[in-house]
């Protein structure tokens, strides 16, 4: 199943019955996205399956540490090789982007590298996904991890969007802007979608995931910047 902004908002333009759309009606703002400086980050209160899919849709802003994390949750804290894995994160220093996604029992796990220029990932939103055994990058499959059974869950740690779960230590955080994401099941079945929006009743800023109608502010230091429709900036 594929979530992008223009279908969504089209939908809400001719009054399409979109899941979640009457809680977001007058009490939230849609936004075009949102920024994180590295310390702004939302739970999303999943665990995932290795047959899982985790989409973020972004744009990079400014190069922080060695380690930049769009989404993950790994069962371990620190610099073990071993341990269950789920997770897209920037190799700042090899300026590389990498996808990992382990399976607990036998304690290994798959790395696909994509040696790029930063400044694509800068100049434009892209969308980078883990889709069961494939390694995306806007759609394009950049490489296949290994069979990781349908029975391994992360259910200690759950998922998070723009830093890295670290057996419940929040870090690696990236600076970022985070137009849309989402998970769905191994049957394609959405466990959430998240869309930017601002709470109109005291203008807190997050994402509404349109299939709980929860709406989740960051759980780091500080706020999101919102970005609204028409503003002009990059693309």
């Amino acid at each position: 199943m594929t979530y992008d902004r223009d279908s969504f908002l089209s939908g809400l333009a001719v009054g399409r019955n979109l899941r979640g759309w009457p809680k977001l009606y007058g009490k939230y703002t849609l936004l075009d996205y949102i920024s994180s400086d590295g310390n702004q980050w939302f739970e999303t209160g999943i665990c995932v399956k290795p047959v899982y899919t985790v989409s973020v849709t972004f744009r990079l802003n400014q190069i922080l540490a060695a380690w930049m994390t769009v989404f993950g949750t790994r069962d371990y804290d620190g610099a073990s090789a071993g341990g269950s894995r789920f997770t897209i994160r920037f190799h700042n220093t090899q300026d590389q982007l990498e996808w990992q996604r382990s399976r607990d029992d036998s304690r290994s796990y798959q790395t696909v590298d994509v040696y790029s220029v930063k400044n694509s990932f800068q100049a434009n939103f892209r969308t980078v996904a883990i889709a069961n055994t494939q390694a995306l990058l806007d759609g394009t499959q950049k490489g296949t991890f290994g069979d990781a059974g349908t029975d391994v869950t992360f259910d200690r740690y759950p998922l998070v969007i723009f830093a890295l779960n670290s057996a419940g230590n929040i870090g690696q955080g990236v600076s970022g802007d985070l137009r849309r994401a989402y998970v769905e099941d191994e049957n394609g079945n959405p466990l959430a979608v998240y869309y930017p929006a601002r709470r109109i009743s005291d203008g807190a800023v997050g994402v509404y995931d349109t299939v709980s109608g929860r709406f989740v502010e960051s759980g780091g230091t500080g706020s999101f910047i919102p970005h609204y429709f028409g503003e002009g900036n990059r693309t």
